[in-house]
């Protein structure tokens, strides 16, 4: 999808987990992973997008579906998004919505770092509810699992 303000919206490819510039946050939960490339690949499993702005990554997530109904929602994130809020979340809400009935997903889920703030606000705008917390979840930090769910 492209528009004429200089946004376009492309499928995810496994590259785009190296190509995107990272905020530092991600820096650190990311690619302390064993095998970063089998994450990367991981994430083409299930319907994923990448955001361009002027052909640089602002953002790219999905998710995986996990079995019937039930999905684990992901994203990769750049500086970019400060720089485009608005547009960054309308489009993540809509194709998190769309994705939801196209897939029939009763359960969406995913999980934030607890002190993480600005994802923290930033996944409750998207509907998602807290479940509770997860500590030494990853690298010892306390992390919120997140739920959205829906009727079919």
């Amino acid at each position: 999808m492209n528009n004429n303000n200089g946004f376009r919206i492309e499928p995810y490819l496994p590259k785009h987990f190296f190509e995107i510039v990272r905020r530092p946050y991600e820096l650190q939960t990311l690619f302390d992973l064993p095998d970063p490339n089998n994450v990367s690949k991981a994430f083409s499993m299930g319907p994923a997008f990448t955001g361009y702005a002027h052909d640089k990554i602002i953002a790219a997530g999905g998710i995986v579906v996990m079995w019937k109904g039930v999905g684990e929602a992901w994203a990769l994130t750049s500086s970019l998004v400060h720089e485009y809020p608005i547009f960054f979340t309308r489009t993540i809400r809509n194709y998190l919505n769309g994705l939801i009935v196209e897939h029939k997903l009763e359960r969406v889920q995913s999980v934030v770092q607890k002190d993480y703030t600005m994802a923290v606000r930033w996944i409750e705008t998207l509907g998602f509810k807290p479940e509770g917390e997860m500590p030494k979840y990853r690298a010892g930090k306390t992390f919120i699992r997140y739920s959205k769910l829906t009727e079919i």
